[in-house]
């Protein structure tokens, strides 16, 4: 039952009680139920507002386990890459370089230059290419003047 419904049962027995006893009797009791249905608001306003609370509490520890979950996840996804990304670095590095080794071990006079170009353009693919060609072409023997 409502609180509500018990107050005016309360108070519906007190008015039929009025004839059996004084006034300042009835009163009285009328004011103690009074205070007893304001302070049964105040205590129920004060469990909904702890619900209130705990369910926001609640939400809160549910939000941060489910992000959790998802940076794991992501996490162990990105487990499987890493073999990858290192063989990437260890035969990219030496395929980037092709031109300057070339240049190297065909002992050239212009492997600095070469390396340089490699190093700067390389990237642009155009530039690795003439590197390359740079590092390929046979040096002819200065020609001497008559």
């Amino acid at each position: 039952m409502s609180k509500k419904v018990i107050a005016n049962f309360v108070f519906g027995m007190l008015f039929l009680m009025l004839p059996l006893a004084g006034q300042t009797h009835i009163l009285q009791k009328q004011e103690e139920v009074k205070e007893w249905v304001v302070k049964a608001d105040k205590a129920q306003a004060a469990i909904d507002k702890k619900k209130s609370i705990d369910a926001t509490v609640e939400a809160t520890h549910e939000r941060q386990r489910l992000e959790y979950l998802n940076y794991r996840d992501q996490s162990d996804s990105n487990v499987g890459e890493t073999p990858l990304v290192i063989i990437g670095i260890l035969f990219g590095i030496p395929i980037y370089f092709i031109p300057t080794i070339v240049a190297y071990s065909n002992k050239k006079q212009n492997t600095g230059a070469i390396c340089a170009l490699n190093l700067l353009l390389g990237w642009t693919f155009v530039g690795w290419v003439v590197a390359l060609v740079w590092a390929l072409t046979h040096e002819d023997a200065p020609k001497e003047a008559v």
